[in-house]
């Protein structure tokens, strides 16, 4: 098989878990482990893939391939990715700041633990168009707050991560306080929501929300795998012409995206993928068994060397008209979805929202607190009921299973106004 139809990769992982809080252990975690994969791509599929700690592995699955001592040097020297001590301590000193201020503040929280994880892969890639290797580092960072909150002689536990586009140290102090805050307050009020009734609303998605909606209506969807077993979408279809939806490589709105990715896994330049664009579809995200006529995207991603690249999301974004944007604060008679706890979305275009919090609002006031709800609708009709947008588009990281396997990918939108079928009580 020539080497243009094969790819390489050698990775370096250094994963670290800083934690404070009475539910946190209080025990750093690290993770080192690197690795070598080959795999061809063509009739059949092969994959191989083998643990670095055999030395002999190296060489024999990278022999074709023109790495000559590039390989060798990758896997010897961890010191350029693993964070100094004083970066940890700083980290951790913003962790006990963080607790000892809950500890002080919230006195109906029985237990808490904050828990910061660090990760950085560095990639070696071969990039089979140029026939070179290419190297790329990508760093991960997340603060997830979990409790346990007394209520009515109940305890309920609650998880939510504390950042969204940066890392924790450019935060100050107070600005993580307010976000404590404001989870805290609305975990507090989560236990004595109320379930809404069965029915057909109007509903404003807050901005996170938002970006849970637009990865499961259209992102999954839009995985050219998938895309080619789904039924809701095809050539014809008119979509709502106010919307643009873009799954970004490593560059958006003139600055890095969350999860840059400029090369992926199976050695194909990334480009940015235009979805949905003036009501129609444009492209679909793919992978070199997926693309047509070479048009390829670059979505090939695995989160390890030793696992097969799939078609996966990188950074997809919801962008509305700007010129019609709306003041989303004078809605009345709608449901408020604050925070979304995950969805789903099958081949025939149906997808499921699950909401963990919000409010409702009725003739102009707020009417109460609501939670634990299923937001259900076809995927085309609810991207067809946006029918307003704030201005206010934010990041958001997440992990996303496929097919077994766990990846980071982020997405983005501004809150928005849909209608959908509430399934609750």
């Amino acid at each position: 098989m020539s080497s243009m139809n094969t790819g390489g990769r050698l990775q370096k992982r250094y994963l670290y878990c800083l934690t404070s809080g009475k539910l946190a252990n209080g025990e750093e975690r690290i993770e080192l482990h690197s690795g070598v994969s080959r795999y061809e791509l063509g009739p059949p599929y092969r994959f191989a893939a083998r643990s670095a700690e055999d030395p002999g592995v190296p060489g024999d699955l990278l022999k074709d391939l023109p790495y000559a001592e590039t390989a060798v040097h990758f896997f010897e020297d961890y010191d350029d990715i693993i964070t100094s001590n004083e970066e940890k301590r700083k980290r951790q000193e913003m962790l006990d700041e963080l607790s000892a201020y809950i500890d002080r503040t919230y006195k109906e929280i029985r237990e808490h633990g904050l828990y910061y994880w660090f990760g950085n892969d560095k990639n070696l890639l071969f990039n089979y168009k140029k026939r070179m290797y290419q190297a790329e580092q990508q760093f991960t960072t997340e603060v997830f707050f979990r409790t346990l909150i007394n209520f009515r002689n109940q305890v309920y536990q609650t998880g939510e991560s504390l950042l969204d586009e940066r890392e924790l140290l450019d935060y100050t102090l107070e600005e993580l306080k307010n976000r404590l805050d404001m989870i805290i307050e609305r975990s507090l009020k989560t236990p004595g929501a109320r379930i809404p009734l069965t029915g057909e609303y109007t509903i404003l998605l807050k901005n996170d929300p938002a970006s849970v909606f637009v990865h499961e209506s259209v992102g999954h969807l839009f995985e050219e795998d998938n895309f080619r077993r789904q039924t809701v979408f095809d050539g014809k279809i008119l979509i709502n012409p106010f919307i643009t939806v873009t799954d970004y490589a490593h560059t958006a709105f003139g600055k890095p995206c969350l999860l840059p990715v400029y090369l992926d896994s199976e050695g194909t330049e990334a480009v940015d993928a235009v979805l949905i664009k003036d009501g129609s579809i444009q492209t679909r995200m793919n992978s070199r068994q997926f693309a047509e006529n070479g048009n390829n995207t670059g979505n090939g991603r695995s989160s390890l060397f030793s696992r097969i690249p799939q078609i996966r999301m990188r950074n997809t974004a919801l962008e509305v008209e700007q010129s019609l944007v709306a003041d989303l604060s004078v809605l009345d008679n709608v449901l408020v979805v604050e925070k979304m706890n995950g969805g789903s979305s099958e081949q025939n275009g149906e997808v499921e929202l699950f909401v963990e919090f919000g409010h409702e609002i009725k003739k102009g006031k707020t009417a109460g607190d609501i939670r634990n709800f299923v937001i259900r609708g076809n995927a085309l009709d609810l991207l067809n009921s946006i029918s307003a947008w704030g201005d206010d588009f934010t990041w958001h990281g997440s992990g996303c299973r496929k097919k077994g396997y766990d990846l980071l990918l982020a997405h983005g939108a501004p809150s928005i106004v849909i209608k959908g079928a509430v399934h609750g009580c």
